[in-house]
């Protein structure tokens, strides 16, 4: 699970140390985690919210078949301070879903977002 965190902090241009990355697992391949994942945009029609961009990004693959993972991603509408935005990644609880209004909470708070749905509800 650790490995999947550092793949989505990897969007955001964050890392973790490698002994934060190790956790064996049984059914995941984390040999092709070396990078930030590959992502692109969501196309259904029922993700699509205004001021988010709803993508697909590459997760780890799961018992050899392609794992594609949505989310929301959203910067703040103000100007983009020095150095950038601080960033967010919300993760839920079992059940959970990408939750778009917690994406507009945090910001109009002033921080980037990017919100997975591990089910890809």
């Amino acid at each position: 699970m650790r490995k999947i965190f550092a793949g989505l902090l990897g969007l955001c241009g964050l890392t973790l140390t490698a002994a934060e990355q190790e956790m064996p697992e049984k059914y995941w391949d984390f040999s092709k985690l070396t990078a930030p994942p590959a992502y692109r945009d969501a196309t259904f029609p029922e993700s699509q919210r205004e001021g988010m961009r709803a993508i697909l990004f590459d997760g780890v693959p799961y018992k050899g078949k392609a794992a594609p993972v949505f989310a929301y991603i959203a910067y703040p509408k103000t100007a983009k301070p020095a150095g950038g935005f601080p960033g967010i990644v919300l993760v839920h609880g079992g059940g959970g879903t990408a939750f778009s209004d917690a994406v507009n909470l945090w910001t109009s708070q002033g921080y980037a977002v990017i919100a997975p749905d591990w089910y890809n509800q």
